[in-house]
């Protein structure tokens, strides 16, 4: 899609554009209203974040839900976010996890950390400590920050030998040497998102998650990337 095309290039300044956010919530929108369900996507998150575009989270839960049904995994991960925080929709605990679970099992390492707690914690379900762990795993085998430290953190209190410990490092390891990633807007996009589930913690508790959290999973935005590029 030409529109599709055209927004993404003025979003991350690519192949001579100068980054224009205004120019491209408007080219998403025209796609996305033509049924693109990755512009859905796209003019979700500008709207939730208000970049672009005036912030709207009544507007972003129901692009995001169009393009989730649509089957896109993004989208499916930020409905969920946005379900479990009650922006822009009432709160409902049971539907974010749904959509979590949805995104979990195509790969998304986000929605797997997300499942995970909600599943540890029994919000929107019955606890199930032994989905919880699987899903945990997953996520962490994946380079998503959060679930490693989560899992060292365990790891830690329980005791587990030296091997097992190491095996967690070991996941720390192979994705600092994997960072490389440079796509900024959607990192701080994440970042945000995640920084609104970690009630409770300080500024500088808060603060150092998210500068870890940059250099830990540019993976995770170059797979949306990849999806979005796909859609073409």
């Amino acid at each position: 899609d030409a529109l599709f095309c055209a927004g993404h290039c003025l979003e991350r300044g690519l192949h001579g554009c100068e980054p224009d956010l205004e120019r491209a919530a408007e080219m998403y929108q025209v796609s996305a209203e033509g049924g693109h369900t990755a512009a859905m996507w796209r003019l979700a998150e500008l709207l939730e974040f208000g970049r672009g575009l005036p912030q709207d989270e009544v507007a972003a839960v129901r692009w995001y839900r169009q393009s989730a049904e649509a089957g896109n995994v993004q989208a499916m991960s930020g409905l969920g976010l946005m379900l479990e925080d009650g922006r822009g929709c009432d709160r409902n605990d049971s539907e974010a996890l749904r959509w979590h679970l949805a995104a979990a099992e195509q790969g998304q390492a986000l929605s797997q950390y997300c499942a995970a707690c909600c599943l540890a914690e029994g919000r929107g379900v019955e606890r199930d400590e032994g989905a919880a762990e699987r899903w945990l795993k997953l996520s962490a085998e994946a380079g998503f920050g959060p679930a490693l430290r989560r899992l060292r953190g365990e790891a830690n209190a329980q005791d587990h030998d030296d091997g097992e410990e190491a095996e967690v490092d070991g996941f720390l390891g192979e994705q600092a040497e994997g960072s490389g990633g440079d796509d900024a807007s959607d990192l701080a996009s994440l970042a945000e998102r995640l920084a609104r589930q970690m009630q409770g913690l300080d500024e500088e508790e808060v603060a150092t998650m998210l500068d870890e959290l940059l250099a830990d999973v540019p993976d995770l935005l170059s797979s949306g990337t990849g999806d979005a590029i796909a859609a073409w």
